[in-house]
């Protein structure tokens, strides 16, 4: 406790704003692993729904990180961050808890489809029973698939839908994004957000959250390029079966994950220091996740333009 309160005074731990998902760098490698897995139909159709975008300037000032790449390839990976970057932009708008609608606010931050608060230990009869559950991450997810399967929609609408859904497919793979950890009085801990640890790997900055450790794990969010590229590669062929399955079912995954690889050892009343064994682990599983993202992104959009 003491810990933790020399962290509050310094300014850092709870105070600190809330992450975002997976970082810039692995939202743009799931993506380049998902595009290399598209079928000939599925990228002619990503391509011209991308074009269709009222913001597709946003990602074609970004092509000079890509040289000579395929443009189309360099939009989609750009594109996939479009659902984080339009937080800090002034022409969209935050919005009040939601209900499922099938005609979104376009304009709409919609900060409520990025995660879920399941509980983390559930079926106890405690106070995370009770608690509202909050977020519409898979149940979009569905919903934006078959917003973009819809050929009675016009262009902008399924471009819309194709965004949206390449960023939320990342989503559901990081583990702090579908659960949160109760207290005694039933108040979450914002997917980790409210949980303080320290990375005694990173020099610049060790005291953070558990949530933004994990966001951070692919790398620098800024990675763009060549060496994005390369490292998408690397961890697609380092990384064997990964099954498609539903989306529930990798709502599951990271909660399983959550449970016995994100939370184990972290106390919630203090401020635990993540040891090198931990840290090894977490980069592993977030490895894992950011292909399992990419191959299944892929596998949804094949599926609804013809493998």
């Amino acid at each position: 406790m003491r810990a933790k309160a020399l962290l509050l005074i310094l300014g850092i731990g709870l105070g600190a704003p809330p992450a975002l998902a997976w970082n810039g760098a692995g939202h743009r490698i799931s993506a380049s692993i998902a595009w290399n897995r598209l079928s000939a139909p599925a990228r002619q159709q990503v391509s011209r729904l991308l074009q269709a975008h009222p913001d597709l300037a946003r990602w074609q000032r970004q092509q000079k990180h890509y040289g000579s790449l395929e443009q189309s390839r360099a939009l989609f990976i750009e594109a996939s961050t479009w659902a984080d970057d339009i937080r800090h932009d002034s022409r969209y708008h935050d919005n009040d808890a939601e209900t499922l609608s099938d005609t979104p606010d376009m304009m709409a931050r919609h900060r409520d489809w990025h995660y879920e608060n399941l509980p983390l230990t559930p079926g106890r009869g405690g106070p995370e029973e009770r608690a509202p559950q909050r977020g519409q991450l898979t149940i979009r997810i569905k919903q934006l698939s078959a917003q973009l399967a819809d050929r009675r929609l016009g262009d902008p609408e399924r471009a819309y839908a194709l965004v949206w859904l390449i960023h939320l497919v990342g989503d559901i793979h990081q583990p702090l994004h579908v659960v949160s950890r109760y207290d005694e009085e039933g108040n979450p801990d914002a997917g980790g957000n409210d949980q303080s640890v320290i990375d005694p790997a990173n020099n610049r900055r060790p005291e953070t959250s558990l949530h933004t450790y994990w966001d951070d794990l692919p790398g620098p969010s800024r990675l763009r390029g060549n060496q994005l590229l390369d490292a998408a590669q690397l961890m697609d062929s380092d990384i064997q079966h990964t099954p498609q399955k539903t989306v529930a079912a990798w709502r599951q995954e990271s909660l399983q994950l959550a449970r016995t690889r994100v939370y184990p050892g972290i106390d919630s009343n203090l401020v635990p220091v993540l040891d090198e064994r931990y840290s090894r682990q977490a980069k592993a599983v977030a490895d894992r996740r950011l292909v399992e993202a990419g191959r299944r992104l892929a596998g949804l959009l094949n599926r609804i333009w013809g493998k």
